[in-house]
């Protein structure tokens, strides 16, 4: 007879197998596409939460008819195959076209986020349950009792896996997938129809997905708009880990992360005395993934397979008189603020606008830094401002308890800037490891590294309730001291644009764009990649620090969900909308879009889907953004005013002197 210890174990084995077995199908969907056009579809995990919106509606009328309810999967496999044909020829193929790696990521995003607030606004927010789809009796083995599930939910994701991989094998269809995924341009001179072999890839695994939601919806009967967004990131961690590309290794690799999950949900507190509860599972698993990563990137099952510097622009005023024309520019614009605050003529709610642009403004311009200067997409920038944002809050609350006294404003810089420089000691601890990796995996690992710091903010029991030795664990952070003041905020603002400025047309910038564009030449050149990549993700970190501290000391309250990584995506639209490289393009649509949805708050419930869809356009008609590397300049703007064309005589004169100021400046 089996003990009771035993049996538990064996039980948390068959649950995690269960909850596998749909992360399984989910990550041969991820596998099949990104092995063909090499493409993180973020919208996969959301056909999920389609099909389990179809199975809602369907189940009822089919039993009505007298039919069983599980038949509800085909109307919901129909459905996913034509939102994800949709999905593809609509916005996928476009920008396959004529955008890059990047743009196609992003439009991967834009895409989720259509989907879940257009099923938001169409079924609303809340979870509703679904009927139940099908009665299967539990299979007892002496004491331990199986559920009958959890044997069908395997054995149907073997029966797939196995079907999938002799399709890919042997049909002809399965053979063109493969040649389409070793070599596009030699596949077409083969005669393939490459278009049509990613439009039955992105069927045949929007199918998958539907009959996972029937999976998922067996054992837990529920629905909401936003069900599929971590089942989506946990089959994705699945697919890197069995490797992507393999279909037995996303069939493995979901069985591993969902064993995996249900242990550590049933045994981390008992084996750490209580010191890691079940709540951190996710970060496990995203930890999981990062070690993949960094350790084997093609997985376990996988194989590896392995753009111009801007010109400085001469000005026809001299350096110093460019200099003096921006600082009274930025003088200017701060007398404006200060006459309409100091007048009255806006209210504190403006003044609060004011003061969300100036948080948007920095976090969108340290970002831009790694996007658009580095090249390289980050999906974890809150996570930074998280960290920033709880340092600061918890070193101010620790001044108070020990009686330092000190003025408020003083007390406000020295905590921002502290809460600058533990962002940045963190991104350097997670650059190093993470920037050995490039597009798609270094996005999906700064996701990772995101996630796993709003966990463990979460689980914090000094990062919750009033914090320090009165904290309370899950809780938000109350009670701290609102000491941002917008003219302060404003002259941060103003440093950090002109830092990242003056950093991107440095020698360090030049060698950080030289990266950008041929990372092998920019080695052979001498460049110190590593030190340079890292530094950048120094800088960004900092300075997302500070616009935590900033957000903390404004707000006066904080939550672990600041650092989730769709308050990531937020940023990253923000960078792609205003032009990735142009500072600003990333201002104007930092301001730009943090003040829309005031205007439009009548319609708030509908922002997001708005989004999605103009970011979704962007990337297929203006891929580099609105200003794509275009820069304002006050100095150019006065030099076309009082150096017209037709006065060549004085431009040739004034671009001489300029030019030599400059390089005796250099």
């Amino acid at each position: 007879m089996m003990s009771n210890q035993v049996i538990m174990f064996i039980s948390q084995i068959f649950n995690g197998l269960k909850i596998g077995s749909v992360y399984s199908l989910v990550a041969l969907g991820y596998t099949m596409v990104y092995g063909i056009i090499r493409l993180i579809n973020f919208a996969h995990g959301d056909f999920i939460m389609v099909g389990a919106y179809v199975l809602m509606l369907t189940i009822p009328a089919i039993i009505a008819c007298g039919m069983p309810a599980w038949l509800s999967v085909i109307p919901a496999i129909l459905v996913c195959v034509a939102v994800g044909v949709i999905v593809e020829k609509a916005a996928y193929k476009p920008v396959r076209e004529k955008g890059n790696n990047m743009t196609a990521l992003i439009t991967a995003i834009a895409m989720s986020l259509l989907l879940e607030n257009g099923s938001q606004a169409i079924f609303g927010a809340d979870y509703q349950t679904i009927p139940t789809i099908i009665q299967i009796p539990s299979i007892a083995i002496g004491d331990l009792k199986i559920d009958g599930a959890t044997i069908v939910t395997v054995l149907l994701g073997i029966i797939i896996m196995i079907a999938l991989q002799l399709f890919v094998s042997r049909t002809k269809q399965g053979k063109a997938m493969r040649a389409v995924s070793e070599d596009k341009e030699a596949s077409i001179l083969m005669g393939i129809n490459v278009n049509s072999t990613i439009t039955l890839t992105f069927a045949i695994g929007s199918g998958l997905a539907a009959v996972a939601s029937l999976m998922y919806c067996i054992s837990y009967p529920q629905v909401s708009p936003m069900m599929g967004a971590m089942l989506g990131l946990k089959a994705f961690v699945a697919a890197v880990l069995g490797g992507i590309g393999s279909i037995p290794g996303a069939m493995a690799g979901g069985l591993v992360i969902g064993v995996v999950e249900s242990l550590t949900k049933a045994y981390i507190g008992t084996i750490t005395g209580g010191v890691i509860t079940s709540a951190f599972a996710d970060a496990i698993v995203f930890g999981i993934l990062i070690i993949v990563l960094l350790v084997k990137p093609s997985g376990l099952m996988g194989n590896r397979k392995a753009k111009r510097c801007d010109p400085m622009k001469k000005s026809m005023l001299s350096i110093k008189q460019s200099y003096i024309v921006c600082v009274i520019g930025i003088v200017v614009l701060f007398g404006i603020l200060m006459g309409v605050c100091e007048t009255g003529m806006v209210s504190l709610y403006v003044k609060g606008i004011i003061m969300t642009c100036c948080i948007a403004v920095i976090m969108t311009t340290s970002l831009n830094l790694t996007i658009g200067v580095l090249g390289q997409l980050t999906l974890g920038c809150c996570g930074f401002e998280a960290i920033g944002a709880y340092s600061a809050a918890l070193l101010s609350k620790l001044l108070i308890a020990n009686g330092v006294v000190m003025n408020d404003t003083l007390r406000f810089l020295l905590v921002t800037v502290a809460g600058g420089l533990v962002a940045c000691v963190f991104g350097v601890l997670i650059g190093i490891p993470a920037l050995r990796l490039h597009g798609d995996y270094l996005a999906i690992i700064t996701l990772g590294f995101g996630e796993i710091i709003r966990v463990v903010i979460q689980n914090l029991k000094i990062a919750g309730g009033e914090g320090l030795d009165k904290g309370q664990q899950g809780q938000a952070l109350i009670g701290i001291d609102r000491l941002a003041n917008l003219y302060v905020v404003f002259w941060i603002t103003v440093i950090t644009v002109v830092l990242l400025f003056m950093f991107a047309r440095s020698r360090y910038g030049r060698a950080v764009k030289a990266i950008r564009d041929d990372e092998i030449a920019a080695g052979a050149s001498g460049i110190n990649i590593t030190y340079m990549k890292v530094l950048v993700f120094a800088i960004s970190a900092f300075f997302a620090g500070i616009a935590g501290g900033i957000f903390a000391q404004y707000i006066g309250a904080l939550t672990p969900s600041m650092a989730g990584w769709l308050q990531s995506i937020n940023y990253v639209i923000m960078v792609v909308f205003g032009g990735m490289g142009s500072l600003t393009g990333s201002i104007v649509s930092a301001v730009g879009l943090t003040i829309l949805p005031e205007l439009l708050r009548a319609f708030s419930d509908y922002r997001m889907l708005v989004y999605s869809v103009v970011l979704v356009l962007i990337m297929i008609f203006r891929p580099q953004g609105i200003f794509g590397n275009w820069e304002f300049s006050l100095p150019k703007a006065i030099n076309r005013i009082f150096y017209p064309k037709g006065k060549k005589g004085a431009k040739a004169d004034t671009t001489e002197t300029a030019e030599a100021k400059e390089a005796k400046h250099e």
